[in-house]
């Protein structure tokens, strides 16, 4: 074949290939005119905005992470607006160890019975004058002021809390807690205790005074007690305690209520009652003073009992002792129309009622 014609027919389907290619589709032959003829377009927007709207980005739908979780609610409360149940929801709804700080603007009580469920303080504002005739908080009729959920600690600073128609419920009340009460008046008017403490409990009264308008003991407490500087004024029982262990108390002043004076009830009455001291315990009384009770103080048991200048006047019985080992001394004691004062006195009596003074 000559090779002129080679040549032709060389270049003739070099032409038919060139055709081809650009007969097919420009996005298919290059990707770069693929992507250029998506963009090219939207260039005409950046001087002129009217143009079409499909080349707006997508708005990007914001990222949905885990919610927050609520705040706690207030820990401090004004009881002039407070509503039912504020300062339950305030403690569950805070950490353990939490302060609620109670406060009136107007002198306004919290009316509430306040449940804790997790070990808490409650305290009043400094501002708040402390006083029987306002208390900071009221409870309603029939419901304890406090309840206490079994094994926890709570401490109460500074409050004045009242429960005048306590009904059988008492004003405080728990089972195998840990209670510390500072600096605050205590109110009762029922059938019940204005504080019960069961099971295996600690009480920690300290610069506070609880009047109680009741049949049953002011105080009652199973377990652990420590005490300085309480008075307690009870209609018919002061103070009863049944104790776990080693207690001590320091300036405990018992006073029968004179309203009550004079009526049967004040035959069976008692300032303070320590029962069932176990052997291996001993309970050290420093500056009791009890006043107008039948009994003054009864102790029981066969553990050993300390007393240390004890005063008792208008007594039938001055001090009852049925069991334990008890030494009494610098004791100021007085029975029925007697008073002795003795200085030195030292009894050790067992399984025997007696009137210390004679021994």
């Amino acid at each position: 074949m000559p090779r002129t014609r080679m040549a032709s027919l060389v270049t003739a389907a070099l032409g038919l290939l060139t055709l081809a290619l650009f007969a097919s589709s420009p996005a298919q032959a290059f990707p770069d005119a693929q992507i250029d003829a998506q963009i090219r377009p939207c260039f005409g927007g950046l001087t002129d905005p009217t143009i079409g709207t499909r080349c707006k980005a997508k708005a990007r739908s914001p990222s949905r992470g885990p919610a927050k979780p609520p705040p706690p609610p207030p820990t401090f409360i004004d009881c002039a607006y407070a509503r039912p149940g504020e300062i339950s929801q305030a403690i569950a709804g805070n950490y353990d160890g939490v302060t609620i700080t109670l406060t009136s603007s107007t002198g306004q009580a919290c009316r509430e019975s306040v449940a804790i469920n997790r070990p808490a303080r409650i305290e009043a504002d400094p501002n708040v004058t402390l006083r029987f005739g306002q208390p900071l908080l009221v409870a309603p009729s029939g419901q304890p002021c406090i309840r206490l959920a079994p094994r926890i600690w709570v401490a109460l600073r500074g409050l004045s809390i009242a429960q005048a128609e306590g009904e059988r419920a008492p004003c405080i009340q728990g089972q195998d807690v840990d209670l510390t009460v500072i600096e605050s008046n205590i109110a009762y008017s029922g059938d019940g205790s204005a504080i019960t403490l069961v099971g295996d409990s600690r009480l920690n009264l300290a610069g506070s005074q609880i009047v109680s308008r009741s049949l049953e003991p002011a105080v009652v407490l199973q377990g652990r007690l420590k005490l300085d500087t309480v008075t307690i004024g009870a209609a018919v029982a002061g103070l009863k305690v049944a104790t776990s262990e080693d207690s001590s108390l320091r300036n405990l002043t018992l006073v029968r209520l004179d309203d009550w004076t004079g009526s049967r009830r004040s035959a069976s009455s008692a300032g303070l009652v320590v029962a069932d001291v176990a052997a291996n315990q001993l309970i050290d009384i420093q500056g009791l003073s009890v006043t107008g009770f039948s009994r003054g103080t009864y102790v029981s048991g066969t553990g050993e009992i300390n007393l240390r200048a004890p005063k008792i006047t208008g007594a039938d019985w001055a001090l009852i002792v049925e069991g334990p080992a008890t030494r009494v001394s610098q004791a100021s004691l007085q029975a029925g129309s007697n008073a002795w004062r003795n200085s030195l006195t030292y009894c050790i009596m067992q399984a025997h009622y007696y009137l210390c003074p004679f021994f």
